[in-house]
């Protein structure tokens, strides 16, 4: 991140021959600032997608300790079934609702996941059967 701000910012030109660029220097500059311009937009987006990938994670091993703990998968395929089952949350406020187990809002899942904070409730159960 710092060294796309920095190419964007102040360039990557030569500084000892008074600001002057020697033949095809120029270009590169002009390449390094779209590089540069690229990372700085993709490098959050980057980091967020991972934060999210490692969320979905952890529910999964949370899944998996719960059922060492009590050596009952389907008490918790139970409970996941029921919480599927639920009808969509009126009064759920937008930024807490990575809170809950599953999505208040019961909205349609679109065709990417990588923003999820949640695995599905069907990879879920599915995953637990397995055990």
């Amino acid at each position: 991140m710092n060294f796309a701000s920095h190419w964007f910012w102040w360039g990557g030109g030569d500084r000892r021959r008074g600001g002057k660029d020697s033949e095809g220097n120029g270009y590169v500059q002009l390449i390094m600032m779209v590089i540069s311009i690229l990372l700085l937009i993709l490098g959050p987006v980057a980091a967020t997608i991972a934060q999210m990938a490692l969320s979905r994670n952890r529910e999964y091993l949370a899944d998996a300790g719960s059922v060492e703990l009590t050596r009952n998968p389907q008490g918790l395929i139970s409970a996941l079934e029921k919480i599927s089952d639920s009808k969509p949350m009126k009064k759920a406020d937008p930024s807490s609702a990575a809170m809950y187990i599953s999505d208040p809002f019961k909205k349609k899942r679109s065709m990417t996941h990588l923003f999820d904070t949640h695995p599905p409730m069907e990879e879920r159960i599915e995953r637990l059967e397995k055990m």
